[in-house]
């Protein structure tokens, strides 16, 4: 099989497992004098391609379970056009068709011709690979479905053209790389560079698990979903009493509303600074996104709460329409009030506006949401309930 990665156009190859892997299909041939150089790369690569397939759950081909998780996590001009449901008539189409053709012979390389060269057996691992032992999916259980679903009809496609379909329905529905696999996500800053890392082994809870809180939990989910139709929605602070499921009720969300399209971001206060850098990185994507401050709270000495003020309210860059700010705090306020606040007279002429400043933190959030302790009849419910499922 003659392979020429080099010719590739817009699924460029900068992997070195399928370097490697493709190295092995040029270079094994008979009489090869570098044999102990390609069994311990055939080696290694197979090790890694179980290593993916173990760290996705992913049974049967590992190649072809590595080549769709290539493909689906490949973010280039025609993936993400495709994710934001923009026509690809034209030229690119016609690019597209040709890189996949290879991929599409990737698919189809039969490694029992290697084994028979190097003088192992890996061709049935390769083929009929079974993972450990509790299965338990670093993604979420739907997204393992559709990837296992569209790993085997891109397989089992007949010719490029009905490989090109899978892989875009995957595209259209769920989008690429990271977003389109998982459902939410950290902020990490590398050398002041904020980098969008995705969270693993999110807590389940649905709405159905959060008993009591009628009215909350609806108009919560009311707002998020005008925001997932493109309505008219507001930024949410949800306050009131520790342990009433403040966060629990945003985690449940995404539990609910993934598959419309809806991803979070956990942000945290020291970061607000780069909150512009992390809006540039989504704003264009085909996903609605809530940033999540959690425990949300400020000490009088602490000026974060100007980021955040700035942000709602809306500076130069104006905050996309595809992303909305969900906030928890044990306080309606926010920032932390003192009686020095309101005594030091001496230190702020306009003593009266800083206070003000401060208290209307919360008043920049369209929607606030109360919630309270339990009282006896609602705790009483809570227990009954619980009763009943456990």
């Amino acid at each position: 099989m003659s392979i020429s990665v080099e010719k590739l156009l817009i699924y460029r190859v900068n992997n070195s497992l399928l370097q490697n892997m493709i190295y092995l299909m040029q270079n094994c041939k008979e009489q090869n004098q570098n044999q102990n150089e390609l069994i311990n790369t055939y080696a290694s690569s197979v090790g890694r391609l179980i290593e993916v397939s173990e760290n996705y759950k992913l049974d049967g081909n590992v190649w072809h379970n590595y080549l769709t998780l290539f493909l689906i996590n490949h973010e280039n001009t025609f993936s993400k056009a495709v994710e934001r449901k923009n026509s690809y008539e034209g030229s690119i189409a016609h690019i597209v068709l040709s890189d996949l053709t290879l991929f599409k012979d990737l698919y189809c390389y039969d490694f029992s011709h290697i084994d028979k060269v190097l003088g192992v057996g890996y061709d049935q691992i390769i083929k009929n690979y079974s993972c450990l032992q509790p299965r338990n999916h670093k993604i979420d259980p739907i997204i393992h479905r559709v990837i296992v679903e569209t790993n085997e009809n891109m397989a089992n496609s007949h010719d490029t053209k009905e490989f090109l379909s899978h892989l875009t329905k995957f595209y259209q529905k769920y989008g690429v790389a990271d977003f389109g696999i998982y459902k939410a996500f950290g902020c990490t800053l590398d050398k002041n560079n904020i980098s969008i890392k995705p969270i693993m082994n999110l807590d389940p809870i649905c709405f159905n698990d959060l008993i009591g809180y009628e009215s909350q939990k609806n108009k919560l989910m009311m707002n998020t979903e005008a925001f997932l139709q493109g309505n008219k929605s507001n930024n949410v602070l949800l306050y009131g009493d520790s342990g009433t499921g403040k966060s629990s009720s945003v985690k449940a969300l995404l539990n609910e509303y993934f598959d419309e399209g809806l991803r979070i971001i956990e942000l945290y206060k020291h970061q607000f600074q780069y909150f512009p850098d992390l809006i540039r990185k989504i704003k264009n994507r085909n996903y609605k996104f809530i940033i999540f401050m959690d425990d949300l709270s400020f000490e009088d000495f602490e000026i974060e709460y100007k980021y955040l003020k700035a942000i709602i309210e809306g500076g130069l860059e104006k905050k996309p329409d595809n992303v909305l700010i969900y906030a928890t705090s044990n306080r309606r306020h926010l920032i932390k009030e003192t009686w020095k606040d309101r005594e030091d007279f001496d230190a702020d002429v306009h003593s009266s506006d800083t206070m003000q400043e401060k208290l209307s933190l919360a008043d920049r959030f369209g929607l606030s949401i109360m919630y309270l302790a339990p009282g006896q009849d609602h705790y009483l419910e809570i227990v009954e309930e619980l009763a009943k499922k456990y």
